[in-house]
C-alpha cells in the first residue's frame, strides 16, 4: 500500500469591516481615518474600494481605494452621506460590502441686533439675541476685552479721542445642547466727540465795544460746523455760523456792569457735538451829565453844574475842554471848575463847545457836550441937536447904538441918565442963573442878551 499527503488551502471570503467612532456630529463633519477606523484583514482582503454616496444612496460623491481613508467633509448641517466599503481578494472569493450612514446635526444659527451701529464718544449699546433656535448658550465678546453670557446684554463702548474713530468687532458664539455651535461677528464704530475750544480778544471791556474770537476746537477730519449764541439778544454776532465771528455789545451807561455768556457748539462730520461757554464783562461807562449857562456876556466866570455819578465805579477822572479856547481860563480836572469866558470884542456871537469827559476806574469813558454862546459887547452911541443954546431949549437925541451880532437897534433897551428909556428922547434944559450950565448926558445901551 502507498500513502500520499498534500495540502488543501481554503481561502477566506473577503471581509469589509470598519468601526466609526461616531456616526453623527456637528457640521462641518470631516470623515477621516481616525473616525472610520478600518479593520484590515490581510489574509482575506487584497483590495479596498470606497464610495461616498449622497443621501439618496445613489449619487456618487467620491471614490477612492486603499486601506487609508481619503478625507471627506460634510459641510451642510442636517445632511446625510453613506460610506460604502467593498473588499475583495485575489482568490476570487466572495466580496464583502459594508455601508454606514453618517449625518450632521442641524446647527444653531447665531444672530443678533444692535440698538445702534454708531455712536458718539462713550455710547451704551444694547445687544439683542436673535439666534435660532432660542434657549442656546451664549457667549458675547465685545472686542474690548469684556465678555458676557447674558441673553440681551448692554455694554458701554468708549472713545476718548476727539479726532479718531474707535471700531469694535462684537462676536457672538451660540452653542446648542448637542454641542454644535455657530459664530457671528458684527462691527460697531464709535465716532469721536469734538472738543470745543475758543478764546476771546477781551474778557472785560467797556461799552459799547466789539471783540473778536479765536476758535481752536479739535475734531475729526471732514466737514464740521460752529454755532455761536449769546445769553443776551442784544449781542450782535456778525455771523453765528462762522468759525471766528465778532461780537458787538450795546452801549451801557446804566451804572450797572453786564456779564454776557457766549456759547460755541461744534458739530463734527459725524454729527457728534460738544459745547463750551465763556463770559465777558462789559463795564458800564460813566453817564457824564452837566448843565451850564448857554448864553452869556464876557468877560465873566461861570461854573457848570456837574451831575455825573461820583459813586465808586465812576468819577475817577474828569476832563473839561473848550473850543475855541483863546482867553479861556479854567482848572480842567476839577469836578465843577470855574470857567473864565473872555470879553467878546467882535461883531458876532462866539460859540464855545464845552466837553466833559468822565473816566471810570475801569477806563471807560462817558462824555457830555454843551454849547456856550458869548455875545459881543454892544456899542452905546448917540448925538443931539444943540451943543450950545439959550435957556430954555429942548435937546433932541438921536440914538446910534449898535447891538452887533446882526441884530437891530430896535431889539435893544436903553437907560438915559435923565430918566428916559426910549430910543430917541428929547429933553428941555433951562438956566435961571447968571453963569453957564453944563449938562452931562449918559446912555446905557443893553442888548436882548443882557450885554
Amino acid at each position: 500500500r502507498d500513502t500520499i499527503t498534500d495540502t488543501v488551502t481554503i481561502h477566506p471570503d473577503a471581509r469589509a469591516d470598519f468601526s466609526p467612532t461616531y456616526t453623527s456630529g456637528c457640521a462641518p463633519l470631516t470623515l477621516d481615518s481616525t473616525l472610520i477606523n478600518v479593520t484590515q484583514y490581510p489574509f482575506a482582503n487584497d483590495t479596498y474600494s470606497w464610495t461616498i454616496l449622497d443621501s439618496d444612496s445613489a449619487t456618487v460623491l467620491s471614490t477612492f481605494s486603499g486601506t487609508g481613508f481619503t478625507d471627506y467633509t460634510i459641510s451642510a448641517d442636517a445632511d446625510t452621506v453613506y460610506v460604502r466599503l467593498i473588499t475583495s481578494n485575489n482568490y476570487g472569493c466572495k466580496n464583502d460590502t459594508l455601508i454606514q450612514r453618517f449625518t450632521t446635526i442641524q446647527d444653531p444659527v447665531a444672530d443678533f441686533t444692535l440698538s445702534d451701529t454708531t455712536g458718539c464718544g462713550n455710547t451704551q449699546i444694547t445687544l439683542t439675541d436673535a439666534s435660532n433656535p432660542t434657549g442656546l448658550a451664549l457667549l458675547w465678546d465685545f472686542g474690548d476685552g469684556d465678555t458676557s453670557t447674558a441673553t440681551n446684554p448692554s455694554h458701554l463702548f468708549t472713545n476718548t479721542s476727539n479726532t479718531q474713530d474707535s471700531s469694535y468687532s462684537i462676536t457672538l458664539i451660540v452653542t446648542a445642547g448637542t454641542g454644535c455651535s455657530d459664530t457671528i461677528i458684527k462691527s460697531i464704530t464709535i465716532n469721536p466727540i469734538p472738543k470745543a475750544i475758543f478764546s476771546l480778544s477781551s474778557a472785560a471791556t467797556c461799552a459799547p465795544t466789539t471783540i473778536t474770537s479765536t476758535n481752536t476746537s479739535t475734531h475729526k477730519t471732514g466737514t464740521w460746523s460752529s454755532l455761536w449764541t449769546s445769553s443776551h439778544n442784544s449781542v450782535a454776532i456778525n455771523n453765528p455760523t462762522d468759525s471766528t465771528p465778532t461780537f458787538s455789545f450795546v452801549d451801557n451807561d446804566s451804572g450797572v456792569d453786564t456779564t454776557y455768556t457766549l456759547s460755541l457748539l461744534v458739530t463734527s462730520v459725524d454729527g457728534c457735538q460738544d459745547s463750551i461757554t465763556d463770559s465777558v464783562i462789559v463795564y458800564s461807562r460813566p453817564l457824564a451829565i452837566f448843565s451850564i449857562d448857554t448864553g452869556t456876556c464876557g468877560a465873566t466866570s461861570i461854573t457848570p453844574d456837574n451831575s455825573t455819578d461820583t459813586g465808586s465805579a465812576f468819577g475817577h477822572d474828569y476832563l473839561w475842554t473848550l473850543s475855541p479856547n483863546t482867553g479861556v481860563v479854567l482848572d480842567d480836572t476839577l469836578y465843577e471848575p470855574s470857567i473864565y469866558m473872555p470879553l467878546n470884542t467882535t461883531n458876532a456871537a462866539i460859540n464855545y463847545t464845552v466837553i466833559l469827559t468822565s473816566t471810570s476806574l475801569e477806563g471807560c469813558i462817558g462824555r457830555d457836550t454843551q454849547t456856550i454862546v458869548v455875545y459881543p459887547k454892544p456899542l452905546a452911541d448917540f448925538s443931539f441937536s444943540l451943543a450950545d443954546s439959550c435957556s430954555p431949549d429942548t435937546a433932541f437925541f438921536t440914538n446910534s447904538s449898535n447891538p452887533y451880532n446882526s441884530e437891530t437897534i430896535g431889539s435893544m433897551s436903553f437907560v438915559w441918565d435923565f430918566g428916559s428909556t426910549i430910543q430917541n428922547p428929547n429933553k428941555l434944559y433951562a438956566n435961571t442963573g447968571v453963569v453957564d450950565s453944563l449938562y452931562s448926558v449918559q446912555l446905557i445901551s443893553e442888548t436882548i442878551h443882557g450885554c
